[in-house]
C-alpha cells in the first residue's frame, strides 16, 4: 500500500512539473533581435576602431590617394593597398582603382 501511494504521489509530482514547464513562452523575438542587432554594431565598431589603430601604427598611411568612398589608404609591408571597411576588415584594392584626394 505504501508503495502504490509513493508512486502516485511521485507521478503527481511529476505531471504538475510538466505542466509548469509546458506553459507559453514569452514573445521576446522582438527585444532578442534588437540586442543582436546592437551587439553586432557595437563589435563592428570595435573591430574598426582596432584595426585603424593597429594600421595606423604598423603600416604607412597614402597620403595623396583615398579609397572609393573617402577611406584612409594603407601600405603594407608587401606593398599592397588596403583601407578599412565599416565592419572593420581589411579590403585590399589594387592602385589603379585609387582616386586622388581632393586639395582644399
Amino acid at each position: 500500500m505504501k508503495n502504490i501511494l509513493k508512486g502516485t504521489l511521485i507521478a503527481g509530482l511529476s505531471l504538475l512539473a510538466l505542466g509548469a514547464l509546458a506553459t507559453a513562452p514569452q514573445d521576446t523575438t522582438k527585444f532578442s533581435t534588437k540586442v543582436k542587432r546592437g551587439t553586432t554594431k557595437a563589435a563592428h565598431a570595435t573591430a574598426k576602431a582596432a584595426v585603424k589603430a593597429e594600421s595606423a601604427v604598423v603600416d604607412k598611411v597614402y597620403s595623396g590617394k583615398q579609397g572609393p568612398n573617402g577611406e584612409t589608404i594603407y601600405i603594407n609591408k608587401k606593398d599592397q593597398c588596403y583601407y578599412v571597411n565599416s565592419r572593420g576588415a581589411k579590403v585590399y584594392i589594387k592602385k589603379s582603382h585609387l582616386r586622388n584626394k581632393p586639395t582644399s
